[in-house]
């Protein structure tokens, strides 16, 4: 949807920026999406490995902020950014963070940071992409279900390369900071 808009924005002689972030860290855990983190209960398609990526709305805005203002339209006309705030490798049991083209993070490691943080364990239920992808033809508005299915079919990133090096002195925060 999002190719075939813009598109049709670019056909009609305007031109374009387009900004993939991964997942919003601030706004992503709530009842509605199934991510209840202060209710202690979480539900995630699959067994909750794949690796999403995640960033801010307000980091987001940082960076739009930047790259429309300070780079040349040259630099921006039409062209698609790809910004992620974290990613998370685990090596040997042990997360090394960084803000960098080489990282992501799943749900599973989400959660467990959320432990650490709080002393807390979640209520977490997998559910199979076929099972979520049932529940889509019976309800087309399941946005839960929908999403959740994305993201265990690895559709929560980012993409690559990534363009994080157009703002040096961008600073975003972790994921961990909105858990």
């Amino acid at each position: 949807i999002k190719a075939a808009l813009d598109a049709k924005i670019r056909g009609s002689g305007l031109a374009t920026a387009r900004f993939f972030v991964g997942m919003f860290a601030d706004v992503l855990w709530t009842p509605m999406f199934d991510l209840d983190l202060k209710g202690g209960n979480v539900g995630i398609g699959g067994d909750g490995t794949a690796k999403v990526s995640f960033t801010s709305s307000e980091d987001i805005a940082h960076f739009v902020v930047h790259a429309l203002t300070a780079l040349p339209r040259t630099e921006t006309k039409n062209r698609t950014f790809r910004i992620e705030s974290e990613r998370t490798v685990s090596y040997n049991h042990v997360f090394i963070l960084h803000v960098s083209d080489a990282s992501f993070q799943s749900f599973n490691e989400v959660f467990a940071a959320y432990k650490k943080k709080y002393g807390t364990d979640l209520q977490v239920k997998h559910t199979s992409v076929d099972e979520l992808k049932k529940k889509i033809v019976e309800n087309p508005g399941d946005l839960a279900s929908l999403l959740q299915s994305a993201w265990a079919m690895i559709a929560g990133t980012g993409g690559a390369p990534l363009d994080n090096d157009v703002f040096p002195e961008w600073a975003p925060r972790p994921v961990a900071h909105y858990i």
